[in-house]
């Protein structure tokens, strides 16, 4: 009985670490990719300039940015709550397994120890 808990405590806790290290994953996709898109394209927004310092027209256009990215953003976080709910549907086990390549030491591969 106790076996089967502790079973059932790693394959949730195998279940957590996946399910979080792909949301993480998704959320730094997503915030990278708004980065590189400010960086190319922030100069018509006065990207990284005091607001007071813009044009009007700069001034617009940070508005316009600032209502892209919220969409962006909030459409970014639904999909990740879909992705956590299909977590929920799923089993999931950690199989690891390791090799290791070990050097003869000299001597062994004629069978001297």
């Amino acid at each position: 009985m106790m076996e089967r808990r502790n079973r059932e405590r790693v394959k949730q806790t195998a279940k957590n670490k996946l399910k979080d290290y792909c949301v993480s994953r998704c959320k730094t996709t997503l915030i990278g990719s708004l980065e590189k898109f400010e960086i190319g394209f922030g100069f018509i927004w006065g990207h990284g300039q005091p607001y007071n310092s813009l044009t009007e027209e700069q001034k617009e256009m940070r508005e316009v940015w600032r209502e892209v990215r919220y969409e962006i953003l909030a459409d970014g976080e639904h999909r990740i709550n879909q992705l956590k709910d299909k977590f929920d549907l799923y089993d999931v086990e950690n199989r690891t397994n390791y090799t290791f390549n070990l050097k003869r030491l000299r001597g062994e591969e004629n069978g001297e120890g």
